[in-house]
């Protein structure tokens, strides 16, 4: 599935398993702190923007296994930071 979308990009560090993990998301309501945020994990094989960066992607939703756990990500085919920022929470 080829999809495009925009949001502030997020990195994870899992120090237990000495990886990064990167995403682009929405934050959304929750009860308890960032339990509520939309978006995908993303794939890049070019240079990441920082931190927080308002970004537009497009990429495939594709299907990847890590110790032994399934999970979706956006192989992306462009990533492109936007000067103007977007709705940071949404509800609905």
């Amino acid at each position: 599935m080829f999809g495009q979308y925009e949001g502030i990009f997020d990195v994870y560090e899992a120090e237990e398993l000495a990886e990064k993990y990167y995403s682009v998301i929405r934050y959304g309501p929750g009860c308890c702190g960032t339990d509520g945020n939309a978006g995908f994990e993303v794939k890049w094989d070019g240079e990441y923007p920082n931190q927080n960066d308002w970004v537009e992607v497009m990429g495939i939703l594709e299907e990847y296994e890590e110790n032994g756990y399934h999970y979706l990500r956006i192989a992306i085919d462009s990533l492109t930071v936007l000067p103007v920022r977007g709705a940071e929470t949404v509800y609905q």
